[in-house]
């Protein structure tokens, strides 16, 4: 299903022009060799830009790159200088013989594109093998291409011609005819992914650009031991994909995967892709949902907003928009993340359904994650917050690694968060007292979107949060969370900013143990009382739904604890928005 839908995408890329043809690739060029029609070299052209701080190499139309690990294999018409010019890459050990061989096989391989094809510039290209080595090497960006640390791909180019000579349509058609001719060569078996008789890919194209992958990539179906193969079946022929069906599956993946692409987003240790089965605005906006950038902060309109806030107004507002049950709305969505794994590409998750879908549970999600904050934060959470809000000192290292693709995948079905989602948080709220204030926001969120699911999932037996704090709600966790706010409260009214608040000192056991705590921290609450004359009625209106017996829980729950924290947060902000109101005069 998988390589199937990535097969689907290659075709619609590959019919709007966006991905290469069979057996060809883009790839980053960073030198350009141009020289005239009879192989005498001209220049070095560098490819090399800057993009602010960071170097970018433009990339080429070239012909698909040769798997190759120790052994000596050239790409048709581009490679590094090893292959290109038989010079030592930087940090490399020189070994003439080798870096002979290696040049002969690139310049072979040119020599018997040019017996099939009589393309001119082939033989001028053959031709700049014999060149004298002084010719090009007094050049300008000799010194910068040499000694470039993470070493550089060349190809050639015709002086006063744009394309690259691996980009003429000879070369297209003879790397075409090729690859197609060599489906006929061996045994026909049926394609996995598109069902016709054809020869197999013993071996896939490499996979790239997955976060903590290997640099020459990785492949999603491998068979490197006896171990997985079954039935007498070798490598690959275990799983039969075709040679075009391997090479379109791979080459849509890491058009998907690429440094440029805007259809991946980084969800803790998972690269996911994205892309809808015909070209819809949903596939340009979908990552903005969870990546928010700030609006340029140089311009004086305050007003202006990012892209992720009006992408997220609009889906808020769609609804209301008549534009559901649209033909774009009903189309197919599809979301896949992928983790290195051993020799292999490891599928966290794959996730498909209709536009529409994915737009009403990104809604929910939104809703579900609104809660009251302070005016100065952001009313959109971005996920990376969320998640660093979960992990110890706040790193991306140490968010728990099945919490991210889970939080992910929860989000795109509209189901409940994965439990170790409620328990990262509230450890982090146990371990932090005083956290940033846009940790407790993210956290308190997280916690009232993890309740909210889990109530409507039925699931759990409590009233829904609201996005405030909600007097009307009896849950005994809930009150307990606004009364532990209600005495921090009256402490920092009473007696300042104290050297350890009864927050540093006794969140964790009120919010575990609230039978040792709360009867302690009530006797210290009416000498603060006494100081201040105020406080005392709001304590008496949460404790009005406490049983007269035994008031206060032994122990509590996850979920409990939960309520608590949300109690906590929103009785604390109502507390100190009254505070800010009232500055400079009494509470009332």
């Amino acid at each position: 299903m998988i390589l199937q839908e990535l097969y689907r995408y290659y075709q619609r890329k590959n019919e709007e022009g966006e991905l290469p043809p069979p057996g060809f690739e883009k790839k980053e060029i960073h030198y350009t060799i141009v020289i005239d029609n009879k192989g005498n070299f001209v220049r070095f052209e560098s490819n090399i830009y800057k993009e602010g701080d960071e170097e970018k190499v433009r990339t080429f139309l070239v012909p698909a790159s040769i798997k190759r690990s120790s052994n000596i294999a050239a790409n048709l018409l581009w490679d590094n200088i090893s292959y290109v010019l038989g010079e030592s890459s930087p940090g490399e050990k020189e070994d003439p013989k080798r870096l002979k061989q290696q040049k002969n096989e690139f310049y072979k391989r040119v020599e018997e594109c040019l017996e099939q094809t009589k393309e001119k510039s082939l033989a001028a290209v053959l031709a700049f093998a014999q060149v004298n080595k002084k010719t090009y090497t007094s050049d300008p960006l000799w010194k910068e291409i040499i000694n470039r640390k993470t070493g550089a791909n060349l190809s050639f180019k015709l002086h006063g011609e744009k394309e690259l000579v691996c980009a003429k349509k000879t070369i297209i058609n003879y790397v075409i005819k090729s690859l197609e001719s060599s489906h006929s060569e061996g045994e026909l078996y049926t394609c996995l992914i598109s069902g016709e008789k054809t020869e197999i890919a013993e071996i896939h194209p490499a996979i790239k650009g997955v976060y903590g992958g290997q640099p020459t990539g990785t492949n999603i179906v491998s068979f490197n031991l006896s171990a997985f193969e079954s039935y007498g079946k070798k490598r690959s022929y275990n799983a039969p994909v075709g040679k075009y069906a391997a090479f379109a599956y791979t080459s849509a993946l890491n058009s998907l995967l690429a440094k440029d692409s805007t259809q991946k987003l980084q969800v803790g240790g998972s690269t996911v892709v994205f892309w809808s089965e015909k070209k819809t605005e949903f596939e340009n906006e979908f990552a903005s949902f969870f990546e928010f950038k700030d609006a340029d902060k140089n311009l004086e309109n305050k007003v202006l907003e990012s892209r992720a806030l009006v992408s997220l107004r609009k889906l808020l507002e769609s609804p209301q928009r008549g534009k559901m049950g649209t033909p774009e709305k009903e189309m197919k969505f599809f979301v896949l993340a992928l983790a290195p794994n051993a020799g292999r590409l490891a599928i966290r998750f794959w996730y498909q359904a209709s536009i529409a879908e994915v737009e009403n549970n990104l809604r929910q999600y939104f809703l579900d994650l609104q809660t009251v904050h302070p005016p100065y934060l952001s009313e959109v959470l971005p996920l990376r917050t969320l998640l660093r809000s979960t992990a110890v000192a706040g790193k991306d290292e140490n968010i728990h690694p099945l919490m991210a693709t889970g939080l992910f995948s929860a989000i795109l079905s509209n189901k409940p968060f994965p439990r170790v989602v409620l328990s990262s948080v509230v450890e982090r709220i146990r371990a932090e007292p005083s956290a940033s204030y846009e940790f407790e926001y993210s956290r308190a969120a997280l916690i009232k979107a993890y309740i909210n699911r889990l109530v409507r999932a039925r699931q759990y037996n409590t009233k829904l949060l609201e996005d405030k704090m909600d007097e009307t709600n009896t849950s005994i966790a809930y009150r307990l969370g606004r009364l532990f706010a209600v005495l921090e409260y009256l402490q920092a009214r009473a007696i300042g900013n104290p050297n350890a608040s009864i927050r540093d000192r006794y969140y964790a056991a009120a919010s575990s143990r609230p039978a040792v705590v709360f009867p302690i921290l009530l006797n210290l609450a009416n000498h603060h009382i006494s100081k201040i004359g105020w406080g005392d009625k709001l304590i008496e209106d949460i404790l009005m739904v406490f049983p007269a017996e035994n008031p206060f829980p032994r122990s509590m729950t996850l979920e409990e604890q939960g309520l608590f924290a949300v109690g906590y947060y929103q009785q604390k902000q109502v507390l100190y928005a009254k505070k800010v109101e009232n500055e400079g005069g009494k509470d009332e």
